[in-house]
């Protein structure tokens, strides 16, 4: 529980270092723009599971090929509040509808979306695109708060991007 695969690692970003795969970083695009990141990328290899984090509910599941690919949205309660947790770049998914418990498998790890292209220009590296927001009333995931998913990790980082031995699980 609190890690979506077994010790985590941030996926580093050709352009912009190991913090390009943080959320809240600008990184550097493949045609030189700077976008701020929302996410945090967490480095997997293909066909890799992926677990649920916390108790759930799936609220939606889907696909955007310039995007996130394949993807799943759960909302799990993280300390008595509600957040909205999305798993992107999957290769397949394994629930789409229902409630989840924590350590389910979802799917599995794959480079759908934009992934592909990524990596196949040096720009990315296989990795779990987490995205973690908020629940606030009347508000859907697009218009929701953005966390730091590294608020709720299990596995913590240092400034450098390296695992906190004693909590690398």
């Amino acid at each position: 529980m609190g890690n979506p695969v077994k010790n985590p690692r941030i996926a580093p970003q050709e352009n912009s270092g190991i913090n390009g795969g943080r959320f809240g970083f600008t990184r550097i695009n493949p045609d030189g723009s700077p976008k701020e990141h929302s996410a945090l990328d967490i480095k997997v290899n293909f066909g890799e599971p992926i677990y649920s984090m916390f108790d759930g509910i799936i609220i939606n599941t889907g696909y955007q090929e310039d995007g996130w690919g394949n993807w799943i949205l759960i909302k799990s309660d993280i300390g008595g509040t509600d957040y909205y947790l999305l798993y992107a770049h999957l290769d397949d998914i394994n629930y789409i509808s229902g409630s989840i418990p924590a350590g389910s498998m979802l799917g599995t790890a794959g480079d759908s979306g934009n992934l592909k292209e990524a990596i196949n220009e040096g720009f990315a590296v296989m990795h779990l695109h987490l995205e973690i927001r908020k629940v606030l009333s009347g508000v859907t995931f697009n218009n929701s708060e953005k966390i730091n998913p590294e608020e709720v990790l299990t596995t913590k980082f240092s400034s450098t991007g390296e695992p906190l031995l004693e909590t690398d699980c």
